[in-house]
């Protein structure tokens, strides 16, 4: 691309920084979990509505998604804006960034889109951190005929490549008998059931692919010891490298569950609450197109450590050529998922943050556009 359209798609996006700061700050007040972001996806779709994007619903998606498009011609480009929260922390993974920049760089291209040849698509995505809403829009076609999608998280290091566990959910429910601990001995016990399942797990989690992994949580109602109680619960997380091992674990895990269950002679009710989260597989070229963006803002790239999140963009990465890079947010000096990440992400780092990641993200979809003339 030509240093001018550089130039530009930058000043554009110096042009809005108080709009995108404000933004990014009401989505951290707001602090909305999944599917519940209503304040946020309307900020969001207001300030792009604002700049000229075309902002609609997405049919049999979640309500607090959005799809906003601009230009007519070239290829598509989808920029990925995340914004919800952390149960109990709020935004400690810094989705209010995320969302910023994603407008910004969407707000940028829209006015160079004629100009370059390009479509952009800024596509508001719930329930990242649980609930998988990036599978939900895929489909119900938000990204239908995207040449790429993109996005860009802030972390403690730099990486145009990434790589993330692939992630399967699963809620197990023992139905057995209420009742007496003796007089209803001879009853089938949903307790017992629960402890034989977290016994088989234990055993099998030995015995896993290199990577894999089988945390699970207790998940009863609270209840008396003095009374059997008629339902136990546990909630299973399967983690794998890729989707062929997640679907071994998740079958071992599964076989652990249903053995249980027959050995206490109680019924199974067995639940996948959220989809799959597929291990990313990132495009090299969209990697490259980032590496190569990055010192127009000052900073380089670095080697991607290997697996340490999951992440849905991973079910976009399956379908369709994807970019998800890692920009520090300041020194690196606090890594998501802490307190002290939130209180960064709030102060001027995180204001710089936006600046960077929203420019090298329109510098990417520039790229991508040459490449498409």
């Amino acid at each position: 691309m030509s240093s001018s359209i550089a130039l530009r798609a930058s000043e554009h996006i110096d042009s809005l920084q108080d709009e995108l700061w404000r933004l990014a700050d009401r989505i951290r007040l707001a602090a909305e979990v999944a599917f519940e972001e209503v304040e946020s996806a309307d900020a969001l779709r207001a300030l792009l509505a604002a700049h000229g994007l075309v902002v609609d619903d997405v049919a049999g998606a979640p309500a607090t998604s959005f799809v906003a498009d601009a230009g007519s011609r070239g290829p598509l480009v989808v920029l990925c804006a995340e914004y919800d929260a952390l149960p109990d922390l709020g935004h400690a993974c810094g989705h209010q960034l995320i969302a910023a920049a994603a407008a910004g760089a969407g707000i940028a291209l829209a006015r160079l889109a004629v100009e370059v040849g390009l479509r952009v698509r800024v596509v508001g995505c719930p329930a990242e951190e649980s609930g998988g809403g990036k599978e939900l829009l895929l489909r119900a076609g938000a990204f239908e005929g995207a040449a790429c999608a993109l996005m860009v998280h802030p972390g403690v290091s730099e990486q145009s490549s990434f790589s993330s566990y692939a992630l399967g959910t699963l809620r197990a429910r023992f139905i057995g008998h209420a009742g007496h601990p003796v007089r209803d001995r001879e009853q089938p016990d949903a307790t017992d059931a629960r402890l034989l399942a977290e016994s088989a797990l234990a055993l099998v989690r030995h015995r896993l692919p290199d990577g894999a992994a089988i945390p699970w949580s207790i998940a009863d109602a609270p209840g008396r010891p003095s009374m059997r109680q008629a339902e136990a619960g546990l909630l299973v997380e399967a983690r794998a490298l890729g989707a062929a091992d997640l679907a071994r674990v998740t079958a071992r895990v599964v076989d652990c569950l249903r053995g249980a269950a027959l050995a206490a002679g109680c019924e199974l009710l067995l639940e996948h609450p959220e989809p799959d989260y597929l291990d990313f597989r990132g495009d090299p070229s969209l990697a490259d197109a980032w590496a190569a963006a990055l010192p127009f803002v000052g900073r380089t790239s670095g080697d991607d450590p290997g697996p340490y999140a999951v992440t849905d963009m991973g079910n976009v990465s399956h379908r369709i050529p994807s970019l998800h890079a890692v920009m520090t947010l300041g020194n690196g000096q606090a890594e998501p998922h802490e307190p002290a990440f939130t209180g960064l992400a709030a102060g001027e780092a995180g204001r710089q943050w936006i600046r960077d990641a929203s420019t090298t993200l329109a510098l990417t979809a520039l790229a991508v556009a040459e490449r498409h003339p």
